[in-house]
Parts: C-alpha cells; structure tokens; sequence
C-alpha cells in the first residue's frame, strides 16, 4: 500500500500540521477569523473536540493496517519460531513453575472478590484512570498515548475524560492568546 496515496493519511499530515497551540488558535481563529473572548474558546473547544475525535477514529483505521505490514508479520513469525526454544529452556521452566506455585495457584478469584482489599485494588483502577486520562488531554503531546490506551482498551469513559480534559488545555490556550495579543496591541 501505497501509504501517501490514501485520503487518511493525508488528512492526517494536514491536522498534524494544524497544530491546535500553535496554529488553529492563534492564526486561524484569532488572526484570520479575529475571533476573541467566547467566540474563540467556543471556536477553540469544537475544533479540538473534532481533532481529537479524528485521531481516534484515524487511529481506529490505522492498526489493522499496521498488523497487516509485511514486517510485522515477518517478527511475528520469528518469535513464534523462537517460543519453543525458549520455553524449552531450564531458566524459564523454573520460573513457570514458580509463577504457577506462588502466583497463580495461590490467587482465587472467587475467594478474594469479596474481600475489602480486591474492592479497593479494584476501585484504585476507576480512581487512578479517571484523573490520569483527564490530565493526559490537559497536557500537549501526551493526548496520543491516551488515545492509543483508549483505543486499545476500548474505554469510551477514558476517551471522554481524554476530551474533557483536551478542551479544557484549548480554553486555557485561547484564554492565552487573547492575553498575549492584547499584550502585542499595546506595544
């Protein structure tokens, strides 16, 4: 496949270019458009919610292609060859078996769902993510991997968080560039 001859990929060379900071917000919106004030976070707040609602639906096309690739085959098929020589060998024998004893035989599902610490461990989960993938669209660049985590997993929550917390970054930024240009109309 040809990987520039397809419409997806050059849009998504466009909206990366279209970098929301540095280029929608304060050329597009504030320079061409002169927006300001509501207009530009309103303006701000629905593009960004449209970008990162592409990148994950370009994400979405994007991995079956790239397990499809011809390289990645060719790895896989290499550690496959390599799986039964390495579980052949001494070393990961014994730590199969010691992960089987103290690991696995020990831990029972059903014993321990009822238990406080389980609920706890698995409430830690729902506490620790909800924040994390909040402030993942609060800060630039780190938005990806909470798109790749919440596409991978398919946690429609966390994809939610990831854009509340990528408009309310664009607010901030708008707020900014308002500030900064009225800074540059005074000098």
């Amino acid at each position: 496949m040809k990987w520039l001859k397809e419409w997806r990929v050059k849009l998504a060379i466009l909206v990366g270019i279209l970098n929301m900071e540095l280029v929608v917000i304060p050329i597009i919106l504030k320079g061409i458009c002169g927006l300001g004030g509501v207009n530009l976070k309103i303006a701000a707040t629905i593009w960004a919610t449209g970008e990162i609602y592409f990148w994950y639906l370009f994400s979405g096309w994007l991995m079956p292609k790239i397990k499809k690739l011809k390289e990645i085959l060719e790895m896989v098929d290499i550690s496959r060859e390599a799986i039964p020589e390495v579980r052949s060998s001494k070393f990961f024998r014994q730590a199969e078996a010691w992960i089987q004893k103290n690991i696995i035989d020990r831990f029972d599902h059903d014993k321990y769902r009822q238990r406080r610490a389980y609920l706890i461990l698995k409430g830690c989960g729902y506490v620790l993510g909800v924040p994390l993938f909040f402030a993942s669209g609060l800060v630039p660049i780190l938005w990806i991997f909470g798109i790749i985590a919440t596409r991978v997993r398919n946690w429609k929550l966390g994809f939610w968080l990831l854009i509340l917390g990528n408009v309310v970054k664009n607010i901030g930024f708008a707020e900014g560039w308002d500030r900064i240009w009225i800074f540059f109309r005074t000098m």
